[in-house]
């Protein structure tokens, strides 16, 4: 059977009669792995008669396969926002950040570069490697060259009687 020779009533007809019948879900169940008639799966066969009659002219499978990707989308995005809240926190109680969340120094941009945070890191975790990157020698002499005070040349002197500073 050709499905683009046929008409859009008749497949939408002929999906209603399978819907209403079971054949669909029938189909999906089987895709799942999961048998419609075990007892235990009661549930299941009215979740996805719900799953289905939600498709609408969706094929059942690719909405299920969506739905699951929608949900570890939103899943990831929920922890990466609780990561983001606690780095944060745990900046804030460092004194990187002030109490409105603005940075409070130089060092700030630093962790930011350096910090090699990832989702299901706990609190001490996150302070650990704050604690890292604000203890490394490196980091602390970059800080300190970018932060060197010019010494302010007099008024009326000429370049050549500038002094030069070493950084």
């Amino acid at each position: 059977m050709e499905l683009d020779k046929v008409p859009t009533d008749e497949l939408l007809a002929e999906l209603k009669s399978r819907n209403t019948d079971g054949r669909l879900a029938q189909k999906a169940a089987g895709e799942l792995g999961i048998a419609l008639e075990d007892p235990k799966h009661k549930a299941d066969s009215a979740k996805l008669q719900e799953i289905v009659a939600a498709a609408g002219e969706m094929d059942p499978i690719a909405a299920i396969t969506y739905g699951k990707e929608a949900k570890a989308r939103e899943e990831k995005a929920a922890g990466e926002k609780a990561l983001g809240e606690m780095i944060a926190t745990v900046k804030t109680e460092k004194g990187i950040l002030d109490k409105d969340g603005r940075p409070a120094g130089e060092m700030a941009s630093w962790v930011d570069k350096l910090g090699r945070f990832s989702l299901g890191m706990s609190r001490e975790a996150i302070a650990g490697e704050i604690d890292r990157i604000m203890g490394d020698e490196m980091v602390k002499a970059a800080v300190e060259k970018k932060y060197v005070q010019q010494p302010k040349v007099p008024s009326g002197a000429s370049a050549e009687e500038i002094p030069t500073v070493e950084v």
